[in-house]
Order: structure tokens, then sequence, then C-alpha cells
């Protein structure tokens, strides 16, 4: 593992939360067959707010183009929910090696 990207996710007021969650779960489908990704999962932070978590050990591969999967599910999604939030997290192994890559 090298990165976990993290969005947060708001329900819209016009969709059930088992449509919220059924849209969730489907980004994550979808991811799994995306290059790049090694696990997307998603997890309930309240009863409105969804939380997905992408593993890849290629970022620039995340953050490529994807498949037509990814895009009906991603505007799935929007159409259930708002991305408020986004993270991109390093594992200390590898933030230590780009640390010691910048010349510090």
């Amino acid at each position: 593992m090298g990165w976990v990207i993290v969005n947060h996710w708001d329900r819209r007021d016009t969709a059930s939360r088992e449509d919220f969650g059924a849209a969730a779960y489907a980004v994550c489908r979808a991811a799994r067959g995306h290059r790049g990704i090694t696990s997307a999962k998603y997890y309930w932070a309240t009863a409105d707010q969804i939380v997905i978590a992408y593993d890849t050990d290629d970022l620039p591969a995340f953050y490529g183009p994807g498949t037509k999967e990814n895009g009906a599910a991603m505007f799935t999604m929007a159409d259930r929910a708002r991305m408020v939030g986004t993270q991109t997290w390093v594992d200390a192994g590898q933030g230590s090696a780009v640390y010691k890559d910048a010349g510090r």
C-alpha cells in the first residue's frame, strides 16, 4: 500500500439511504476494476455521510482515465450525494521516501 484516497459524501435530501448505500457500493465495485486501485471500500460515517477509501500503489494511474463503469457509478453517486471532502493519505514508508527524495 502506498496511498489511500478518502472521499466524504453527504446524502442529498432527495435520495433514500438505501439508494445512497447502493450507489456507494456500485462506486466501490467499479473502482476495483480501475487500473491502479488495489482496494475500494465504503463506510457509513453517520446516517447521512459515507466515506469511500481507495488503496493504490500507483497514484498517477488512480487519477488517470477510468472505465465507463467508473463514470456511470460516479454520476449515479453524484445524483444521490455530494462530495464534501477528499484526502490523500500516504503510508509512513512512502512518505519518508518522498521526503528523502526531496533532499531533506
